[in-house]
Formats: C-alpha cells, sequence, structure tokens
C-alpha cells in the first residue's frame, strides 16, 4: 500500500515538472488561442426558417430574440440552453398548439363543452338537445363545424312544435285546426243537435300538448209547455218533455163552453193535440173553445107536398164536369111539375150548400141541410130534400141521420204503429192530423187514407221514403190567386173561387196546397190567396206590390217558415199589365217579403199551361220568374210541366182552375220539387 501511494505521488511531480516546460518553451501560444475564440449561435423558427444569428465568444451567453408569434400557438421557450456557449448552436423556438372550448348552450346551460386544438374540428354531439314541445333546429353559430381558432359558444335553436286539433259533433268533423304546444285554445263553435243543449267539449283545451279528437258533449234539453185561456196562464200538465217523449195534450173545461182543443197561437186554427217524438222548443198553446148551445136540430118544412128521396148526379151539358140536383121521379108526395124553372130553389144552410136556379147544388162544407123548392105558381105547394154534403159528392138523408150524425174513432199511428193521436169525428168531418215524427235518414209523404169524409173508425198510419228533409212540422204561408183559395181559409174580405159550383173539389183537403201542406207534415199559418188578383201595381187593393196584401202571410206574431208563392196567372192573362211591369213589380214583391220574413225560404212557381196563360206568354212571364229564382238563389216549383197547352183541358173545369185531378198533379210536382231541393227524391 504504500508503495502505490509513493508511485502516484511521484507520478504527479512528473507531470508538473512537464507542464512547466512546456510553458516555458511557448510562452504566448494558450493566451492568445482563448482571447479569440468564438462561436455561431443561429436562433430558428419551428419551422426552421432563421430568426437571427449570433456570434457569441466561447464560454458567454446568447442573447434570445423576440420569437415570432404564430396564430393558434403560444411560444414555449428555446430547445437548447445558450447561456454559455462553447461551440456553434442551432436553437428551435419551441411552440405548444392552442386549446379552445367549444360551448354548445341550451337555454343558457351548458349542454356540452369539448376543448379543440386550433385548426381542428370539434367533435359535435350525435344526439340533439330536447325541450319539451319544442323541435331542434340546430345551432345559431356555423363556426362550430369550421377548424376551431378561438373560444366559440352556439345556441340552441328551437321551434314550438304545433299539435292539430279534430272538433267533432256527432261524428261530424266540424273543425281542424293547428295549435302552437302548451297554447289554451279557444274555439266558437257552438254545435247544434236537435233536442239537446250543448255543454262543452270533452277535453281539457287550457294547455295543448297533444294531437287530439275533442268531441262535443250534449246533453238532453227539457223543454217547457206553457198553457193559456186568452190571457190566463193555466197550470196544467205535461208542463215539460224532451225530443224522445210523445207528449198527449191536456184536457181543459170551462164553464159554458166545450173544449174543442190546443192552438199555437191566439189567431191560429191549427189543432194540437199532442208532441210527438223529435219535436224541439219551448211550447206555449192556446185553449180553443166553443160555446155550448143546444143542437140544433133540422126540423122539415111543415105542410110540404112532396118530399125529395134522392138526388141526382147529372152531366153537365159542356160535357166536362157532372152537377147534383133534386131527383123529381123519387119523390114522396105530389109534385105539380117536374120543370126545375117552375120552383124557386133555395138553401136552408147556405154554410153547408147553395142552389143554383137550375137546381145545381153547390157543396160549401160537409154536413146536413134542407134544400127548399117553391111551386112559382102557388106558393103554398113546394117540396124540400135532406141532403149530405161531402168531398165525395151530395146525397139524400134523413131528417133522423141529419140529427143522429154517426161519430168514428180515427186513430194516427207511426209507420211502426206507435200511437201518435186519437179523435172522435162525426160523418163526413175531417179527422186533425197530428204533429208529424221525424226518422234518421226517413222523410214523410204523407197518411195511407184520406183524412177527410170520415164514414168509418179508422186508423191511419204515417208514410215515409228514403232521404231526410226538413219540411215536417214546418210553418208554411201561401202567397196567390184564385187557384190557390178555398172559402174560410183565406183572410176576411178577399175574394174566393173555390169552392165552386161546377168543381169537384169541395174539401180543403182537395185542393193542392192543402194537399202539399198535408203530404210533407208542415202546418198552415196563413193562405194570403185573393181570386183575380195580380202582382203588378196598379192593379188595385190586391196586388202583391201592396204592404197591406203581403202582411197577411203572418199570423199576429207568428211568422212563417216557407213561404210558397203562385202568382202572375192574372197578370199574364191581362191586357192591362206589361210584362215590363210584371217583371218590375215581381222584384218589388220579392224584395218587401225577404224584408218583412228575413228568415222564411221561399220557393217561387211558374205558371202552368192554361187559356189565361198560354204559348210565348206564358213562357215570357215564365222566364221572368226563372230569373229572379237565380238572381235570388231561390227554389223553383215548376207547374209549367205538370201538363201542355194541347192537355190542359183535362185537368181544369174551365179555363185554367184545376179540378180535383188538376189539383192531385199540382200537388205532386209540389212535393217533387220541394224534396229534390232536399236532394230527395220522390215519384209521387
Amino acid at each position: 500500500m504504500k508503495k502505490l501511494i509513493v508511485f502516484f505521488g511521484l507520478l504527479l511531480i512528473s507531470c508538473f515538472i512537464f507542464m512547466g516546460c512546456n510553458k516555458d518553451n511557448n510562452p504566448d501560444d494558450g493566451k492568445k488561442e482563448d482571447e479569440t475564440k468564438s462561436y455561431v449561435v443561429t436562433f430558428v423558427n419551428m419551422d426552421d426558417s432563421e430568426i437571427e444569428k449570433q456570434t457569441i465568444e466561447s464560454g458567454k451567453s446568447a442573447t434570445a430574440p423576440t420569437p415570432k408569434e404564430i396564430e393558434g400557438y403560444t411560444f414555449k421557450g428555446w430547445d437548447k440552453d445558450f447561456s454559455n456557449v462553447t461551440s456553434d448552436l442551432t436553437v428551435k423556438a419551441l411552440y405548444e398548439k392552442n386549446k379552445y372550448s367549444v360551448k354548445l348552450l341550451v337555454d343558457g346551460e351548458v349542454f356540452v363543452e369539448v376543448e379543440v386544438l386550433y385548426g381542428e374540428l370539434a367533435t359535435l354531439p350525435t344526439i340533439a338537445p330536447e325541450k319539451e314541445g319544442y323541435d331542434f333546429d340546430g345551432w345559431d353559430n356555423d363556426k362550430i363545424t369550421e377548424p376551431i381558432k378561438s373560444n366559440v359558444e352556439a345556441n340552441a335553436l328551437f321551434t314550438r312544435k304545433t299539435v292539430a286539433l279534430k272538433f267533432y259533433s256527432e261524428g261530424k268533423l266540424l273543425e281542424e285546426v293547428e295549435v302552437l304546444y302548451g297554447d289554451k285554445y279557444y274555439t266558437t263553435l257552438t254545435p247544434l243537435k236537435e233536442g239537446y243543449r250543448f255543454t262543452g267539449w270533452d277535453k281539457d283545451l287550457e294547455e295543448v300538448k297533444e294531437n287530439m279528437d275533442v268531441n262535443a258533449i250534449f246533453e238532453k234539453a227539457v223543454y217547457t209547455i206553457t198553457y193559456y185561456d186568452g190571457t190566463k196562464k193555466l197550470n196544467l200538465e205535461p208542463s215539460t218533455y224532451t225530443i224522445d217523449d210523445l207528449v198527449f195534450l191536456p184536457e181543459y173545461e170551462k164553464d159554458g163552453y166545450e173544449f174543442v182543443g190546443w192552438n199555437d197561437s191566439p189567431t191560429s186554427n191549427v189543432k194540437i193535440a199532442s208532441l210527438n217524438f223529435g219535436e224541439t222548443g219551448d211550447k206555449v198553446f192556446y185553449a180553443r173553445f166553443t160555446k155550448i148551445e143546444e143542437e140544433k136540430k133540422l126540423e122539415a118544412p111543415e105542410g110540404a107536398t112532396f118530399v125529395f128521396n134522392n138526388i141526382k148526379k147529372v152531366l153537365h151539358s159542356s160535357g166536362t164536369f157532372y152537377v147534383y140536383q133534386p131527383d123529381f121521379t123519387q119523390i114522396t108526395g105530389s109534385a105539380p111539375s117536374t120543370s126545375v124553372t117552375k120552383y124557386t130553389w133555395e138553401s136552408l144552410d147556405a154554410t153547408i150548400a147553395t142552389i143554383s136556379q137550375w137546381s145545381s147544388i153547390s157543396v160549401v162544407s160537409s154536413g146536413y141541410c134542407i134544400i127548399k123548392c117553391t111551386y112559382t105558381d102557388n106558393n103554398s105547394i113546394f117540396g124540400y130534400a135532406v141532403i149530405h154534403t161531402t168531398p165525395d159528392g151530395v146525397f139524400a138523408a134523413t131528417i133522423e141521420e141529419a140529427n143522429n150524425k154517426p161519430k168514428y174513432t180515427v186513430k194516427f199511428v207511426d209507420a211502426d204503429d206507435t200511437l201518435l193521436s186519437e179523435e172522435v169525428v162525426e160523418l163526413g168531418q175531417t179527422a186533425t192530423p197530428p204533429t208529424i215524427p221525424t226518422h234518421e235518414g226517413k222523410t214523410f209523404i204523407g197518411w195511407d187514407k184520406p183524412i177527410y169524409s170520415i164514414s168509418e173508425d179508422l186508423t191511419i198510419k204515417a208514410q215515409y221514403i228514403d232521404g231526410t228533409s226538413h219540411f215536417a212540422n214546418k210553418k208554411v204561408s201561401i202567397l196567390g190567386d184564385s187557384i190557390t183559395t178555398f172559402k174560410g181559409y183565406v183572410p176576411d174580405g178577399y175574394s174566393c173561387f173555390y169552392p165552386y159550383p161546377t168543381a169537384d173539389v169541395r174539401d180543403v183537403n182537395q185542393t193542392w196546397w192543402m194537399g202539399l201542406v198535408n203530404n210533407l207534415g208542415m202546418k198552415l199559418v196563413k193562405n194570403n190567396s185573393w181570386s183575380g188578383s195580380c202582382v203588378s201595381s196598379g192593379t188595385g187593393v190586391s196586388a202583391c206590390v201592396n204592404d197591406s196584401r203581403l202582411i197577411e202571410l203572418i199570423d199576429g206574431e207568428t211568422l212563417p217558415d216557407i213561404i210558397i208563392i203562385y202568382m202572375g196567372s192574372n197578370d199574364c192573362a191581362s191586357k192591362y199589365v206589361e210584362l215590363s211591369t210584371f217583371k218590375s213589380s215581381y222584384k218589388i214583391m220579392l224584395d218587401k217579403i225577404k224584408a218583412l220574413c228575413p228568415d222564411a225560404e221561399i220557393y217561387l212557381c211558374t205558371l202552368s199551361p192554361s187559356g189565361l196563360c198560354a204559348g210565348e206568354n206564358r213562357i215570357n212571364y215564365n222566364k221572368v220568374i226563372l230569373d229572379y229564382a237565380e238572381e235570388y238563389n231561390l227554389p223553383v216549383i215548376d207547374f209549367n210541366k205538370i201538363w201542355t197547352d194541347s192537355t190542359y183541358t183535362d185537368y181544369v173545369v174551365d179555363s185554367g182552375h184545376p179540378n180535383k185531378a188538376g189539383m192531385e198533379k199540382y200537388t205532386r210536382q209540389a212535393m217533387i220539387d220541394m224534396l229534390q231541393s232536399d236532394g230527395v227524391t220522390y215519384n209521387g
């Protein structure tokens, strides 16, 4: 060990001696070299482009240049140490790519936030944000889909959803609307259901959030029935009813009077015995009475020398109609002559029948009366006949029969035999039909038997065809001339044609207009018909342009639902009325009627072929009527086609007034055209 230490010591001494010898040999070499040595330090960008070069003495420090600003990057320093330069150096700037925030906001709240390196695309969520009641429409900043170069925020865009509402009433779509999600919806719809009251909808519409079918809710309406005796209100039952009730109106007693029945207005002559299924609305009825008097009995004239036992039906000399006359070949007693001209003829009750100087009997109404004839050469000689007048003719009767009139029970039933009404009717009189029932998809077209000239117990049944019309129980008024008259059914003071002595129309129910009223189940308000009247101004007080004439379409406060106008025949036939006058007057008439009865349906009738209205003249007048029907959008009853100019004589009693067969043709055509206006086919 000691030897080793000695060895290293000697070695160290030798080195010092050697170094000293060299220094002495080259005294300036080392110092000069250290003083002149320098190095180049090159600063470069991250893409190796040069920033700056510096020459630095050995051992010295380079000065860092200002680094280049690079968009999207942040300078982080240099890749080498240049504080003690001992060799040439290349120093590169170090950068870090910036990170930016991409925020997706929903109503100000962060839905997604991601960090994205500069220049790169953000990875957006594949699931769209949800918001109740809204549809997502995207983002409000397109920069989120571009290379990111800064912090970016985008707000979610939404559109409020719409929901569909469909409103139904009894399965029928009334309205379809779109509503913004969550909104309240208010509809002004007030659907109707006959016999029911609308109470609302089956869905809550305060805050609509889904598609909905909304159905109307109804409750059965309860209607009131009020009874009056004059102005006195009566406490009678039933006092309420519904659409599904069959209600028989009560009897009512009043001292000294016989209760006849109920009317629906103080001035109405329409008897109402019941409210049938399908009726609606509050009802007011007025008691109708006849003063009780001792029944008048027919008494045979005392001192008669002969009595007729037969009334004969004789063909008139014209060959177109029949007349009824007392038969001299069948008498009891003795008649001084069989020549009708040798007697003065009279009816002892002109309300039942009249008789001409030629002994032709004309029916005024159904009933019994006495016809008397007095011998002109000796007034103490006379004969008589007891007659029974009916719509079917005139027949011989007896005092006993007249004073003990048979009575019959008449029942009105529906198509399924449901009893609608029942009453007792005297022989030859007319039964009062009840209010017409209504049935879905069915149209009433009359009764299966005549309601007049009752001669036996009867059950009369309602008849229907397929299709729905609206005429049953509607109130109707007629505006017409002689063709639509009948004594006792037109206003007082109006001239009247029917019943006509030589016509076979002997009962109001045989007229075309009453046949139409009965067969469609309507209720007559007024028959404003005046024999010989015109539409045109300048033809007197009966002209239909006069307010005083038209007001008779109304009965007190009762307005018609339907008005049928069959006017113009006398204008057409008159040599004093120009077509232009008729045209202007017809318009005035229509305008006044529409103002008087603004809610009434108006039907215009064309003129039928006749001796009064023939050929081209009728065609011109009908064109005026048809043009106004088009202008006012009114339905037409086309009587122009019920027969022709060459065949009309088979259906009239003179130049233009229909006989019974003609009346039936009028009724049939009116039913065809009126039902067709409702889309119902009727073939008669």
